[in-house]
């Protein structure tokens, strides 16, 4: 059984990291004042989210909102819940899966993914996800398609400088990454604990928890030359808050990742 994601417009107003009981992510809200997409993330075993139609962040995550454009090589992931953490099934269409290391997750460790065909996960509790870089309270995990990993905690509200990024070991029990490449492109199973996802309630209160979530994907090597990248809830440098220039890394601000309640 696959369950909707539904947009949701974003408002500056408190929250934390409980919703009301029975309440679906389509009624949550958080700051920021943008419309971002929203999950209800199932329980393992009795149905899986599905997030596809990745839209092409416009010349690079670095230069502004994206224009409209679903990427030419599509990619899905399920996702799901459970007492031990959360379960990530990426599937990615590609005509030339093209990667940096060859190796199991320990030989690749903290590879620089992202340089070649990488998927990327991002997640933070609560609605407030820390966007004004005072916090490590986003964890992020990226994987090639031939073991390449890199594992972090990250507070970078989208401007340099900042924090330097905690490097999560690749070794921490529970974290996993299972990347398989075919004729169609490539998959892979990510697999995150709750005790690498800061904030993270008790087993008993994992149901009703309200997070800040987002999927990426590099993808080179594309027919041309070239490659691009893609996000579910596309992120980007607004300017704001007096930072009129400087670097920018615009997958790094939770301010416009979506929204994931755990029902």
């Amino acid at each position: 059984m696959l369950l909707l994601v539904l947009p949701i417009v974003v408002a500056s107003v408190a929250g934390d990291i409980v919703a009301a009981a029975g309440q679906s992510c389509s009624k949550l809200v958080a700051p920021g004042g943008v419309t971002v997409p929203c999950l209800d993330i199932p329980r393992c075993g009795a149905a899986v989210a599905q997030v596809s139609n990745f839209t092409v962040m416009s010349g690079g995550p670095n230069n502004g909102p994206a224009v409209p454009a679903i990427a030419a090589e599509h990619t899905s992931a399920s996702v799901c819940w459970s007492p031990q953490g959360l379960q990530v099934n990426w599937t990615a269409v590609d005509a030339n899966v093209v990667y940096n290391c060859s190796g199991t997750t320990q030989q690749c460790c903290h590879d620089q993914v992202w340089q070649h065909d990488a998927l990327e996960f991002y997640m933070s509790a609560g609605l407030n996800a820390s966007w004004n870089g005072q916090h490590h309270n986003v964890t992020e995990v990226d994987g090639g398609a031939r073991g390449g990993f890199w594992a972090g905690f990250i507070n970078n509200s989208g401007y340099e400088p900042t924090m330097p990024t905690k490097l999560i070991p690749c070794a921490t029990s529970g974290l996993s990454w299972a990347p398989s490449i075919d004729s169609a492109g490539f998959a892979a199973k990510l697999h995150v604990p709750w005790s690498l996802l800061p904030g993270a309630p008790a087993a008993s209160g994992l149901r009703g928890s309200v997070w800040r979530l987002n999927f990426y994907r590099w993808d080179h090597g594309l027919a041309g030359g070239g490659g691009n990248a893609s996000a579910w809830s596309v992120t980007y440098c607004d300017r704001d808050k007096g930072h009129a220039t400087g670097g920018c890394n615009g997958e790094h601000v939770p301010k416009y990742f979506g929204v994931g309640l755990l029902v």
